[in-house]
């Protein structure tokens, strides 16, 4: 049997091994520890929905209706999405600075995009 060759097994104490027994906590309600979150910040924005109809020259063909989209920054939550066109707005806690109003303004309109960046590929049809 393999039990009797390696003989009996003895217990080794943690002291014995090295380990700090002062440091391991007593308590199994000690785990896992909480990590305080921090508060979510809530902001507020402005977003605007445009919608085109595009009718048709021929009287036949459904009336396609294109929206407006933005692409998000290539970095950050929700990277290189597109949604519709938003800019943050102060609440009353918030102070109002124009220049960085002004300046977010501008960061949306200019350099403007091509129609390929502008126009969502998925345009939405209507027929009657």
């Amino acid at each position: 049997d393999i039990e009797e060759i390696a003989g009996p097994a003895r217990q080794v104490s943690l002291e014995e091994r090295g380990y700090d027994v002062s440091l391991l906590p007593r308590d199994v309600a000690e785990f896992p520890r909480k990590v305080a979150k921090k508060k979510a910040k809530e902001l507020t924005y402005s977003v605007c929905v445009l919608r085109t109809l595009s009718l048709s020259s021929a009287g036949d063909a459904p009336a396609v209706f294109r929206y407006l989209f933005v692409r998000r920054p290539a970095t950050g939550l929700l990277a290189n999405q597109w949604e519709f066109p938003s800019i943050h707005v102060p609440t009353k806690g918030e102070e109002l600075v124009v220049e960085d109003d002004e300046k977010e303004a501008l960061d949306v309109v200019d350099p403007l995009p091509t129609a390929d960046e502008l126009w969502s590929p998925f345009p939405a049809y209507f027929a009657e």
